[in-house]
Formats: structure tokens, C-alpha cells, sequence
């Protein structure tokens, strides 16, 4: 336990120096703020934008309009940087051969994988916190007295998600040492998911429903019942990426 304390307090001092820790606080701040706020000032901004005596009628902001974007920001933005940014997190050591020096002086492999997917999995929560309670903050400003169904399941089905991606960065870093493969691996995925969702028997149990769907929740379109294979199948993949992971890189040559 304490070489993994130790080696995991090593991850976040390499996050502070590198300021992949900064940039991902920031990046994700600022799409707590973007959400609301462009949801809330998006027709008083296109309404300026029209030449006198043009007008359009659109329908008033509501706080499913901010929450639709927090999905969008968060899935088709937030989630792809904090992906380029964790390529390297294992391939760039495997290629210096930096972790040489740790496993001569007893630290094992297991230790070292676990404690880097602790690492990335404890930012991707507080970065993906940061935006969410910013978000909920201000919506809360805008619209106080709205009700929105079954928001912390749809907020930790997108959470979720983003652990599974992270177990499959990491495995696809071991298998072939390069961040470029695991950006291939995580991408590859999701293409597999978004092909099963091409057929019905499969659509709705394929784990990027989490991420794709989820809004529905919020919306009233879904029940939570409704999300119970594609949550046990994610944690299922999450064991089984980790596990492979150990597995391999326990019998890598390094």
C-alpha cells in the first residue's frame, strides 16, 4: 500500500509539473460555464446578430437546453482532451524505459498500472465535479424552480463512460507502447459500439448508450431500468481491461 501511495503522489506531482492537471481544471471550468450560460443568453445573441426588422420566433431557454449542452461539451469535447492529454500515460515510460529504475527497487507492475489508472480516474472525477457543479450552480440561478428527472444517474452513467475509456487508453498504451495506440484503442471501441447500435437486439444494451443516450433520462424519453446492462456491462469491461492490462504488461519485456 505504500508503494502504491507513493507512486500515485509521484502521478499527480508529474500532473502539476507537466500542467496537464492545470489545462484539464480549466478546460473543463470552462465548459461548466458555457453551458448554462449559452443556453441561457443564445436567443438574446441571435436576436442582435439579425438586421432590423427581421425577427424569429424561438422557443425560451429552458434548463433541459443548458443540460443538453453540459452532454454535448462534456462528451464531444471534455472527454476527448482529457483522452489526448492521458495517451502517453504508459507508453512515453515504456519507450524512455523509466520504469526500469522503480522495478529494480522492488516496485511491482501491478502497483505501478493500478496506481496510474487511480491517478487519471481520480482527475477525470474531480475535473468532470468541477463541471458538473458549476453547471448545476448556475442553472440553479436561471431557472430555480425546475425539476430535472433522474440527473445524478444520467451524470454518473457520462462518468462512467469515461472510467471504461481510461481502462482502455491504459490497455491499449501497454499493448503497443505508443500514444498513438491508445488513442486507437479507445476510438476503435466506440466504433464497435456505434456499429452494434446498428442493430436493434444490440442497441440498447451496448455501453456508449451511457454516453450517447443518456439525456433521455433527463428528458423523461428513458427509464433508469432502461440502463442497467449497458452500467454492468461497462464495469465488466473496466475489469476486464485493467485485468488484461496487469496481465500483459506483467510478461512485458520492457
Amino acid at each position: 500500500m505504500n508503494a502504491y501511495l507513493a507512486f500515485l503522489k509521484k502521478e499527480f506531482y508529474d500532473y502539476l509539473r507537466s500542467y496537464k492537471l492545470f489545462v484539464l481544471m480549466m478546460v473543463f471550468l470552462a465548459l461548466g460555464f458555457l453551458n448554462p450560460i449559452s443556453a441561457r443568453y443564445l436567443l438574446e445573441v441571435a436576436a442582435s446578430l439579425l438586421p432590423d426588422g427581421i425577427q424569429i420566433q424561438l422557443p425560451q431557454p429552458e434548463v433541459m437546453d443548458s443540460w443538453a449542452q453540459f452532454y454535448k461539451n462534456i462528451s464531444q469535447i471534455g472527454i476527448i482532451i482529457l483522452l489526448i492529454v492521458f495517451s502517453t500515460m504508459i507508453s512515453n515510460e515504456l519507450q524512455k524505459g523509466t520504469l526500469i529504475h522503480l522495478l529494480t527497487k522492488g516496485l511491482s507492475r501491478t502497483t505501478i498500472l493500478l496506481a496510474k489508472y487511480s491517478s487519471v480516474l481520480l482527475v477525470w472525477t474531480c475535473c468532470y465535479g468541477i463541471s458538473f457543479l458549476v453547471t448545476y450552480l448556475y442553472n440553479f440561478m436561471f431557472w430555480p424552480l425546475t425539476n430535472v428527472p433522474h440527473l445524478l444517474l444520467g451524470i454518473f452513467c457520462i462518468w462512467l463512460f469515461g472510467c471504461l475509456l481510461l481502462a482502455l487508453l491504459l490497455l491499449g498504451g501497454v499493448l503497443t507502447k505508443t500514444s498513438i495506440g491508445s488513442l486507437l484503442c479507445t476510438g476503435g471501441f466506440f466504433l464497435i459500439c456505434m456499429g452494434m447500435s446498428l442493430f436493434p437486439p444490440l442497441q440498447e444494451i451496448q455501453p456508449a448508450i451511457l454516453i450517447t443516450n443518456s439525456i433521455s433520462l433527463l428528458q423523461g424519453q428513458s427509464l433508469p431500468a432502461d440502463y442497467l446492462v449497458p452500467i454492468l456491462l461497462a464495469l465488466l469491461l473496466i475489469g476486464i481491461s485493467l485485468s488484461s492490462a496487469v496481465v500483459i504488461f506483467r510478461h512485458q519485456q520492457l
